[in-house]
């Protein structure tokens, strides 16, 4: 059979890296973010502190860990052949499992100012989707990015 290139995910982007237990669980009270965000042992140490998951107890039943928890593992940075996963394999010593202190993450925003993600447009530094289009596919793009007026 023929398979036209433009329906083939871009290179370094597996096909799916959705998760139906992932999504409602953790997309509950924030966005459920892109799992290349951060690398497995990051991911490993994000679950193992669920609760007093930044202040929450954020608990999961058993079942739905082992299951985020497999797939966070499966689907981290180390997985990913994108520039947000190669980058994103480090992370600062003392705040592994927080995204917005990574090297990668404050190298990239550093010129941003700090009002800029106060606005009610974007509302704090994790909300990626806000400005990166792209951000549920793990892409993050240059020319994906529309920053919103206020």
């Amino acid at each position: 059979t023929l398979t036209l290139i433009g329906r083939l995910p871009p290179k370094g982007i597996p096909a799916s890296a959705v998760n139906a237990a992932y999504a409602r669980e953790c997309g509950a009270c924030h966005a459920a973010f892109h799992p290349s965000l951060l690398p497995a042992a990051s991911w490993q140490t994000v679950l193992g502190k669920l609760a007093e998951h930044f202040g929450e107890d954020a608990s999961l039943p058993a079942p739905a860990l082992a299951e985020i928890a497999g797939f966070l593992a499966s689907h981290a940075a180390e997985a990913w052949d994108t520039e947000i996963g190669i980058r994103y394999r480090t992370v600062t010593a003392s705040e592994p499992r927080r995204i917005t202190t990574g090297p990668a993450w404050l190298r990239k925003h550093a010129r941003l100012p700090d009002a800029l993600f106060a606005r009610k447009t974007v509302g704090n530094k994790s909300n990626c989707a806000a400005c990166h289009g792209d951000a549920a596919s793990g892409r993050f793009d240059d020319q994906k990015i529309s920053v919103p007026k206020e």
